[in-house]
C-alpha cells in the first residue's frame, strides 16, 4: 500500500450576498447553533507568543501548527469556529509538547505549551497539535471524557497522515501500540468504559479512557463502511455544516445526531455493544479492516454554496426526533470512499 494519502479534489463555492442574510436569519431563530456561519473567516482568530519567543521561533511554530490545520482540512473540512492559539515555553525531556490543553468559552482557544529545543521534524511527528485541534471542530460535552478524548484520539493519527507527518504504516502501528496498551491497563478489566468514565477520578488511568473511547469510533467506522459506503469523516464533513453547537449537549446527544445525518442506527447500535458492555473493546478486526481502508482526503478548505448551506442549518439546527434525509443536502461534502492532553 502506498504511504502517500489518496487527494480528492472537491469543486468549492464561492459565498454569495445570500450569506449575510442567512446569518442574521438564522442568529435570529437559532441563536448560539449559528456560530459555524463563521466558517467565513479564517480557523485561527489569533496567534499568541509569551514574550521570551524569537522572530524565528514563532515563525516555526507557525509552520507547524498551519500543516496540521491543512491536515485537519483535508480530513474533515472547514473548522466551525475560529479560536486563538496561544504558546507558551516548556522544558521537557520527553516531548515537544509536553501539555495542551483546550478552552471552549469565548474566545475558543487552545494553549500549547512547547519546547524549543526540539527539532522542526520531532513536533511533526508529535501528536499533541492533531488531537487538540481535532476538539475545536465539536463542542464541550460535559463529563463525557470517553466521547470527547476518544474522537479526538481516534482522529489524530488521521489527521497526520493528512498532514503528510506519518505514513499510513506509521498510523496503523500506533493505533495497534495504544489499543494494546489499554489491555495492560490497571483499572478493574471487567469494567465497561462508561464506568471507567463515571469513576476516572478513583482510579485514573486515562489512556484507557481515551483509547476506549477511540476503539468506539474505530468500530462505527468500520460497521458505517459496511452497512451505508460511508466514512466516519463523511458524517463529520456533513456535521459541521449542518448540526454543529457551541454547547448544551453531552454525548448521547451527538450519538443521536450522527444517527441521523448517517441515515442509520450505527453510532447507537455500537454504543450499546461496546461501552456499555464488560471489559474495554475488541479491536482486532478493527485494526484488520483499518489497515485496507485510509479515509479519503479532500484537497482545499470547501467551503458551501451560501443557499444549500443556509437550507441545511434552518432544516437541521435544533434537530428533533424526527429521522431527516440527507439527499437534500446540496452542500460540498459528497460521501467519499476510500481538553487536555496528558502522555498517551
Amino acid at each position: 500500500m502506498s504511504n502517500s494519502p489518496v487527494i480528492h479534489t472537491l469543486t468549492a463555492h464561492r459565498p454569495t450576498a445570500l450569506t449575510t442574510i442567512a446569518v442574521a436569519l438564522c442568529g435570529l431563530l437559532f441563536s448560539s447553533s449559528c456560530w459555524a456561519d463563521q466558517r467565513y473567516v479564517a480557523s485561527v482568530s489569533r496567534w499568541v507568543f509569551s514574550a521570551d519567543f524569537t522572530q524565528a521561533e514563532q515563525r516555526e511554530v507557525k509552520e507547524w501548527i498551519s500543516q496540521v490545520h491543512t491536515g485537519l482540512t483535508r480530513l474533515l473540512g472547514p473548522s466551525p469556529n475560529p479560536y486563538e492559539l496561544h504558546f507558551k515555553k516548556y522544558s521537557s525531556r520527553s516531548s515537544p509538547v509536553p501539555w495542551a490543553r483546550t478552552a471552549k468559552g469565548w474566545p475558543m482557544r487552545v494553549n500549547f505549551y512547547v519546547d524549543m529545543s526540539y527539532s522542526p521534524e520531532q513536533f511533526r511527528a508529535d501528536w499533541t497539535a492533531a488531537h487538540e485541534l481535532s476538539h475545536m471542530l465539536f463542542p464541550y460535552v460535559g463529563r463525557d471524557r470517553w466521547f470527547s478524548e476518544g474522537l479526538a484520539s481516534y482522529l489524530q493519527n488521521q489527521v497526520m497522515y493528512a498532514a503528510g507527518h506519518i505514513s499510513w504504516e506509521e498510523v496503523m502501528a500506533r493505533y495497534a501500540e495504544r489499543f494494546a496498551r489499554v489491555k495492560r491497563s490497571r483499572v478493574p478489566p471487567e469494567w465497561s468504559v462508561l464506568e471507567h468514565n463515571d469513576r476516572l477520578r478513583e482510579h485514573g488511568d486515562y489512556p484507557r479512557l481515551y483509547w476506549g473511547g477511540a476503539a468506539y469510533f474505530g468500530l462505527v467506522d468500520k460497521a458505517l463502511w459496511q452497512t451505508q459506503r460511508m466514512r466516519f469523516v463523511d458524517v463529520v464533513r456533513q456535521y459541521t455544516v449542518c448540526c454543529y453547537r457551541r454547547g448544551g449537549v453531552n454525548a448521547m446527544d451527538m450519538i443521536k445526531t450522527f444517527d441521523q445525518i448517517s441515515e442509520s442506527r450505527v453510532f447507537s447500535q455500537i454504543y450499546r455493544a461496546s461501552m456499555m458492555t464488560e471489559g474495554p473493546p475488541e479491536t482486532t478486526e478493527l485494526l484488520r479492516w483499518l489497515d485496507q481502508h485510509p479515509p479519503g482526503l479532500i484537497e482545499d478548505q470547501v467551503i458551501p454554496d451560501a443557499a444549500s448551506y443556509s437550507a441545511t442549518r434552518l432544516r437541521t439546527s435544533g434537530i428533533s426526533d424526527s429521522p431527516y434525509s440527507m439527499a437534500s443536502f446540496n452542500g460540498s461534502y459528497p460521501r467519499i470512499s476510500s481538553e487536555v492532553a496528558p502522555s498517551l
